[in-house]
């Protein structure tokens, strides 16, 4: 699944090293919410998140970003909280390697998964915030 600057992927096991580069980072996951990640994180529990977002979910579905120059991992989007009968759900985008930053990786990544819901025979309203 390519939108013009990434591909969306599922999670694999050789993921861990990439996400450990960036999850204990304040400085990214103070975006996330704080209670989204609580610092440390270990690699077991990173781990064992890989594991799971692996796992089929009807309310959840979880992607890696990967960069189309270089297929390098760089972040992540999930939607979550998806309500099939409301046809809605949250997203969520973070994109770990802070050196691409503000260059429309997050936003493609965006782009492409809401294009991905609309050829689906139930597209999803996302609701975003900015934390």
């Amino acid at each position: 699944m390519d939108g013009k600057l990434v591909r969306l992927r599922g999670y694999e096991k050789s993921d861990l090293d990439a996400v450990m580069r960036w999850i204990n980072d304040e400085e990214v996951t103070e975006l996330l919410g704080g209670e989204m990640v609580s610092a440390p994180v270990s690699s077991a529990a990173e781990e064992r998140f890989i594991e799971g977002a692996a796992e089929p979910s009807p309310t959840r579905k979880i992607f890696v970003i990967e960069s189309l120059a270089g297929s390098k991992y760089i972040g992540s989007i999930d939607w979550r909280a998806i309500n099939w009968h409301s046809r809605n759900a949250g997203v969520g985008i973070v994109i770990g390697e802070k050196a691409l930053w503000g260059k429309g990786y997050g936003s493609d990544a965006g782009a492409y998964a809401a294009r991905i819901r609309q050829d689906e025979s139930a597209p999803l309203v996302a609701s975003c915030f900015r934390l």
